[in-house]
């Protein structure tokens, strides 16, 4: 298995993106994984533990705080 870089959100000329995009050192692309239920979902805590990707918490609008955990295989 390759090494693999995970990017969860962010922001650009955009705006807030809610895509979850992956890199393979190998290959040199970054490709579309999924999307995170919530357009401008901000400030959450993301962790990864027995390969698995777990998105928690954040808040989105006017500071709308979300309470659920995002598990992705």
């Amino acid at each position: 298995m390759d090494l693999t870089v995970v990017k969860v959100g962010g922001s650009g000329f955009g705006g807030i993106s809610n895509e979850v995009t992956y890199f393979l050192p190998s290959v040199g692309v970054w490709r579309h994984l999924t999307f995170i239920p919530h357009p401008k979902l901000c400030n959450f805590g993301t962790a990864v533990l027995d390969n698995d990707l777990y998105v928690s918490g954040g808040c989105f609008g006017q500071c709308l705080q979300v309470r659920y955990i995002l598990f992705y295989e």
